[in-house]
């Protein structure tokens, strides 16, 4: 199964879908979809597996304001830790990947290519 687009949103605390930081659907390799507790919210989730967004042909972050910036800088900039920022997980296998972002979200990126 794949799917033509898949658009992501980004949380403060690194997550996307609803694959959240140290959640065990991170390591979901089988099912398509599971749900998820998310303790912080105290409420359980639906969420696509990374395995299901990295066959996508085209996978879209949409990403905005300052409450962002921290979180995008060590996605993009910093080193690979997943289950700490578990949108690094997404990584089109035969697709692409594009970044959407307001200024103020961007702002603390550095090294990061930009198009305009």
């Amino acid at each position: 199964m794949s799917f033509d687009l898949v658009l992501l949103g980004l949380g403060e605390d690194g997550h996307t879908a609803s694959l959240f930081p140290h959640n065990e659907a991170l390591s979901e390799r089988q099912r398509w979809a599971r749900k998820v507790f998310v303790p912080e919210h105290g409420m359980f989730r639906v969420t696509l597996t990374p395995p299901v967004i990295n066959r996508a042909a085209m996978v879209v972050f949409l990403v905005y304001g300052e409450a962002k910036c921290q979180a995008l800088q060590d996605i993009l900039e910093g080193p690979q830790r997943p289950h700490l920022l578990p949108a690094q997980l997404v990584e089109p296998v035969n697709g692409k990947l594009f970044w959407f972002l307001d200024e103020t979200a961007a702002s603390g990126l550095t090294s990061f290519r930009f198009q305009a």
